[in-house]
Parts: C-alpha cells; structure tokens; sequence
C-alpha cells in the first residue's frame, strides 16, 4: 500500500492460498501433495480438477479458480510426449478439424518432427485457426536431445516460471479495482522526495484517506463536533481544511502558490498532489513545488492539532513563516549534503580482450517490426585472416527479437561445429544474452529452451563460446540480411553457400 510495505490482507490471503496450489503442482512427489491428491483427485490432473462440495474447506480454497492470473499456467513444450492435445493451457482445437486429422494426434509431440525438433507447420494449420497457429509455431522447442526441458506447466509472469507471491499480490492489485475512487499513485517519485518521513508518512495518510478528520470520527463512532477548529464555521473535510478554510486560504497566499482554480473545479486534494506527482498541476515545475505544497499540507495539519490540543489561537502569519523555515532548511540540509566532485583520476580499466585461440568471428542477430510476419536471423562467420567462411539467413516465426537474437547464436554455433570450428567469438548487440551466457544466472523461461541447446553443444561438442555484446555500427551487414529475413521468406544456410563464397 503505496510503498510502507503495509499488505491488504485479502489480496495477499489469496496471493499466498494460490502458492500452496503450484506447489501442490511443482512438487507432485512431497508429502502434502501426495496426502491431499491421493485424498480428492487420485484419478485427476490437478490442474483440470474442480473440488466436490463435500471437500474439505482447505482444498476446495486451494483448488478455487476464480483468478485465471493466480492459477492458470501455459506449457513450456519439451518434446511434447506429457502434453495431451485437449488439455485446457494448451490451445484449443477448431471445432470443424476434419476427424481423420484428430485421429492421427493425441498429443503436442504429434505436432512435432522429432528427428530434426521442428514443428509439423501442415498439421498444425490444419488442426488450428491461423491465430492460433501462428502462436504454436514461435513457441521455441529444443533442437538437441538436452533433457533440462522437458514439459512442464510454469507461471507466466516471472520470468523464472515460478510462483511468486510478490507478484500475485501485484497482479491483484492491478486486477482488483480501488473501491475509494483515488488515481494510481506513483509511489516510488514520492518516496524519493528529500523531505522529512513525518511529512512523506502524512502525505501517505491524505492519498489514502487515512487522516483523523472530524466527519471520519464521526462516521466510525467517535462523536464530537464536526466543525472546523481554524475557522470554527463549516464541516471539516479534507478539501475544506486543505483549501477552502479561510486559514488555509490565508496560508497559500502567503506561500505564493494559487488555488482558485482547484477550488472552482472541485478538484480533490489527493488529486491535486497526484497531479503535481505527475507532473500534470505544474508541468514546468520541478520537485520544489511539490516539496513546498506537501509541507505547506503538513503545516496546516499541524497548526490545527495545536489547536484542538494545546488551546492556540490559528495565526496564518506563524504559519507561514515556519513553512518558510522548513523549506529553508530543507534546502540548506540538501547543499551540506552534496558530495565534492570526484577528481581522483583512476586507472583506466583494459578493454576486453579475446581468447588467443579464437577460430572463428561471427556476428550474429535477429529481429523484425512487431507486425511483421517473420522474424530474420542472421550471421556471418569469419576467420583470423577476415575471409567469410559461413553466411546464414533465415526466416522464423519466434515472437520476440531477443529470442531471435539469441536463436541465431545458436544456428550461428551450430552451423560453425559442422564445419568443424569449436572455438567461436560471437558478436551481438545485446547486453542481456552477453550477461546470460557469461554468468550464472537464470535464464529468462522464454529463452530457456535455447539456451540450453547451447549448454549441450558447450558440454557434449565441445563448443568454447564467448558472446560480446558490441555497436549496432558493427553489425550493419548482419542487419540487413536480418531485415530481408523478416520481411520475405528466407531460409539461406551456410553450407549451401561455401561454394560461392
């Protein structure tokens, strides 16, 4: 709840029920999986099970459905043997498919090549709508025999595949519409003001409505008069304390900050600082104003507790001047606070140098425009001497330029291993694959499939590769070799053309 780390404990009730559920899924084999399926679906996929009224009320929770994002996962194809054709996360068959087609597939590996780990491209449009069919076929699948992917079911919005709760809770958040009416806030611009936590908490409390004001009292049981204590004449509101009391009128003026027209279009407070957050109040304006309105807001507030707790007489002028100071020091605390400029010069670190043994230079890349059919890919490979040795262009129906990135520095290896060179350096202009490969992070679920391809031709091959990420400008002819592939069908390989090269 706006970045204190403060959970809506419905929402993360659900977020955390919703983890016991793919852990039931994941781990088939522990104990609590094994008791509760072996109990309420021996016979069932658990992922297609729905729970019987007389099921205990644990299960029936953890099996409960009701938010497709906490419980419904997609297919992360292996060789497709574990997945049925007409199970509900894999794609829905056209009604009209001929039977003797149906007959002859009973699951996703039917779809499947699996001597050479293609796609059957006839079967599945006939099997599928075009749609439908075009989002198998950039589905990646595993082109060696590796078996870290196999079929499994995984959470789509990590980028592991796992559950997580923290982002089941963010998911609900956005699904589950706020009941008070307030905008999104943007939290993170907020927290980061230089101004003082009593002040930044006390803004939390105005954007979610959360101040002790005198017709919230009243409304929660608390009986005492509900009139202003500034200007004991009207109801206290939040928009009448913030800026409609003549105090508080006073008090902006005094700041130099107008509000009339906030006033006269009825705009609410916490919207008005939204704005402001936004930018949208002051679009020239820079986080000053924002600090200067937010302790403005917290000086009111404060001079009205006196008020009601120490007896004062409201003085728009003290007011004013303590708001004065505050920015001040504020501002004064911010410049101590500047660190000098480093001028230590250090040494400058060596640029990277290649391995002495280096066979073989390739640039490699892949891509194409969002609506474009076809993703290319691409890469030529050169030796010490700069002679070309292979050229690959092809065509592809992966979805995502950085999965085409990454496929093309595989069939750039793979095409390189056939033809006998193991030690490659591969130039791409991708940070993210260049970190990937030379580290040992997790790879992206989307990228999975190929980066394991890639693992067993380092393993099994014998494959020494070493991805670098570099300038667009080195690559321009791998480029537009990309660009033909994307936009007409190619499928050019090297070997085909090592005679004319």
């Amino acid at each position: 709840m706006g970045g204190l780390g403060i959970k809506k404990f419905g929402l993360m009730n659900k977020a955390l029920i919703a983890k016991q559920y793919w852990r039931i899924c994941n781990n088939p084999d522990s104990l609590l999986a094994k008791t509760l399926t072996s109990k309420y679906c021996p016979q069932e996929d658990v992922h297609t099970h729905i729970p019987k009224k007389h099921s205990s009320w644990i299960w029936r929770s953890i099996m409960r459905k009701d938010i497709p994002a906490l419980s419904t996962g997609v297919w992360r194809v292996g060789r497709g043997h574990n997945i049925p054709i007409n199970h509900p996360y894999w794609y829905p068959i056209n009604p009209e498919t001929p039977a003797h087609v149906l007959a002859q597939v009973s699951c996703v590996a039917d779809l499947i090549d699996q001597n050479i780990g293609t796609w059957k491209t006839n079967t599945i449009h006939q099997l599928y709508p075009p749609d439908i069919a075009q989002q198998i076929l950039s589905i990646p699948i595993p082109r060696t025999s590796t078996p870290a992917i196999t079929d499994k079911i995984i959470w789509p919005y990590t980028s592991t595949g796992e559950f997580q709760v923290r982002k089941a809770y963010t998911l609900l958040q956005h699904d589950i519409p706020n009941g008070s009416g307030t905008l999104h806030h943007n939290w993170k611009l907020l927290w980061k003001l230089k101004l003082p936590h009593k002040i930044l908490t006390f803004t939390w409390k105005i954007l979610h409505h959360a101040l002790p004001l005198k017709t919230e009292l009243n409304k929660r049981g608390i009986n005492c008069a509900n009139t202003c204590s500034l200007c004991n004449s009207t109801t206290e509101t939040m928009e009448h304390i913030f800026l409609q009391c003549s105090f508080a009128r006073a008090v902006w003026l005094g700041v130099n900050i107008t509000t009339a027209s906030i006033n006269a279009n009825n705009i609410a407070v916490d919207h008005w600082i939204q704005n402001i957050i936004n930018g949208t109040h002051y679009p020239n304006g820079d986080s000053n104003t924002l600090e200067l309105v937010l302790t403005t807001l917290w000086c009111i507030w404060s001079q009205r507790n006196k008020v009601i707790f120490e007896g004062i007489t409201p003085n728009p002028m003290d007011t004013i001047l303590t708001i004065n100071s505050f920015v001040n020091r504020f501002l004064h605390h911010r410049e101590d606070n500047i660190q000098p400029a480093d001028l230590t010069l250090h040494p400058i670190k060596p640029n990277w140098t290649p391995h002495a043994d280096w066979q073989l230079l390739i640039t490699a890349d892949g891509g194409g425009s969002s609506h474009s059919k076809w993703k290319g890919i691409a890469f030529i490979g050169k030796d010490r001497n700069g002679q070309t040795l292979l050229v690959g262009c092809q065509s592809t129906r992966l979805m995502h330029n950085t999965e085409a990135k990454f496929m093309a520095v595989y069939e750039a290896a793979s095409t390189a291993i056939s033809l006998g060179y193991t030690n490659i350096i591969t130039l791409v202009d991708n940070k993210e694959l260049e970190k990937l490969w030379n580290s040992d992070s997790h790879p992206n679920w989307k990228l999975q499939t190929i980066f394991e391809d890639l693992c067993y031709l380092k393993l099994h091959r014998n494959l020494l590769l070493t991805i670098k990420s570099v300038p667009k400008s080195l690559l321009v002819d791998t480029k537009a070799l990309v660009s033909v592939a994307s936009n007409h069908f190619v499928n050019v390989s090297s070997t085909s053309l090592n005679s004319n090269l």
